[in-house]
């Protein structure tokens, strides 16, 4: 639409007005002038740093899609070391595939890095989700891509890894975190004024704090909810005693 990359510094303060209700991801958002211009200017970089001077580099490729709502958008990037600079993380394409089969991902994946010009001859490894359709022993996308790449390694998330070994860790205690971290939050978002009645409890020296929300397909949002509510926990356990 021929606007001047200045234009973004006004135009990311309204988004953030614009998202307030969004939470942390509404008022973090930032690209300004500066970023806007290093992305549009920059992404041949990329391309420029993988040829390595005639000799295609080794990247791996990184992938995840979103999971809510009825259009499933795929991000790509890719990683690879140079010398000069070290180890680089960097987007390559963020496109909508709603073929979620490994076949499917397989075949945006491999758009992907043609548009730009890049190999699968050239991938040294593949990481994304622990779900079946990235790591299924059978049918899954890293086995679609190991067919023709032998030396292909697998990159599993590792944090999701921790994650799920902490989870069955808490099955073992005698108490159940993660539903009551569910039913406190469940308890309090139904009315505003179990929620004011709760602000009461709070001692003059103590911070009101909001009560976290967790979802269980977004497991990164339990040590957040659990650290929350023990900041919270004097006064909600005043509410439920009285």
């Amino acid at each position: 639409h021929n606007l001047s990359y200045s234009s973004m510094d006004c135009g990311v303060k309204l988004m953030q007005k614009v998202f307030s209700d969004s939470g942390s991801v509404g008022k973090k958002l930032s690209c300004g002038r500066t970023k806007a211009e290093s992305i549009v200017k920059n992404g041949s970089k990329v391309l420029l740093a993988l040829s390595g001077d005639g000799k295609p580099l080794p990247f791996s490729i990184q992938t995840d899609a979103s999971n809510t709502g009825n259009r499933k958008m795929f991000s790509i990037a890719v990683q690879f070391f140079t010398p000069q600079n070290g180890l680089l993380n960097r987007m390559i394409d963020f496109v909508e595939n709603p073929d979620e089969s490994a076949n499917g991902i397989v075949k945006c994946i491999t758009s992907s890095l043609e548009n730009v010009g890049l190999s699968l001859d050239n991938v040294s490894a593949f990481s994304a989700d622990n779900t079946n359709v990235n790591y299924d022993v059978h049918n899954s996308v890293y086995t679609d891509l190991h067919k023709n790449h032998e030396n292909l390694l697998q990159g599993n998330c590792r944090a999701h890894i921790v994650h799920n070994a902490v989870r069955h860790t808490l099955n073992e205690l005698s108490v159940d975190i993660e539903t009551i971290v569910l039913k406190v939050c469940g308890f309090f978002s139904v009315t505003a004024k179990r929620r004011e009645n709760l602000k009461e409890f709070f001692d003059f020296d103590v911070q009101w704090r909001e009560i976290l929300r967790h979802v269980t397909t977004r497991w990164l949002s339990l040590n957040p909810a659990i650290s929350r509510m023990l900041q919270n926990w004097v006064a909600i356990k005043s509410y439920f005693i009285s």
